[in-house]
């Protein structure tokens, strides 16, 4: 296996691993009654049981049963999770689209055509991104989006040696967009 970067030796990890929730856990999930540890060695359990590979449809199958251990974690009621699954497609599609503007130079930009940010109710809305970045409210509030994006990236792929060049760079970024908010 040429190029491959082992980390870690995976089958002694899994024996004694430490698990955590990230930031990627939302309100899509109802109710987590557990801690992250108990969700990491339960999702570890299901994916030895498939033969090594961790599925989503697995993961909700074996969920399904109400006495399971993260039954409550998922939406059973299939007119509610298909509104929230329409909410989620909804979310993609508003955040797939750009805009296409000339900078002052004259050069052509694009820019996600809306960002979302949270209205005075603390509910998130989406608002056109360059009105937004005349607001000094909402321009704080994208940019502080844009330096958790990046801090969340740094921690995902620090540990990988082909992406040491790019953390450094992803800090400096870090830097100089939090001396914008």
């Amino acid at each position: 296996m040429a190029g491959m970067v082992l980390l870690f030796n995976y089958r002694e990890f899994a024996m004694s691993a430490v698990f955590e929730f990230g930031n990627t856990l939302n309100s899509l999930l109802n109710d987590v009654p557990e801690s992250a540890q108990k969700v990491g060695e339960e999702l570890e359990r299901i994916r030895n049981k498939f033969g090594g590979e961790l599925k989503p449809r697995d993961v909700v199958n074996e969920q399904r049963p109400k006495k399971a251990k993260f039954h409550k974690c998922f939406e059973w009621d299939d007119n509610a999770a298909a509104d929230k699954y329409r909410d989620q497609q909804a979310r993609l599609l508003i955040q797939s689209v750009k805009v296409v503007y000339q900078d002052s130079n004259g050069e052509e930009q694009s820019v996600r055509a809306w960002s979302s940010i949270r209205n005075e109710d603390r509910k998130t809305v989406y608002v056109p991104t360059l009105d937004a970045m005349t607001d000094e409210q909402q321009s704080r509030e994208i940019i502080q989006a844009a330096v958790n994006s990046l801090v969340s990236w740094r921690k995902r792929w620090s540990d990988l040696n082909t992406c040491l060049n790019a953390v450094g760079k992803v800090d400096e970024a870090i830097a100089d967009l939090q001396s914008k908010v």
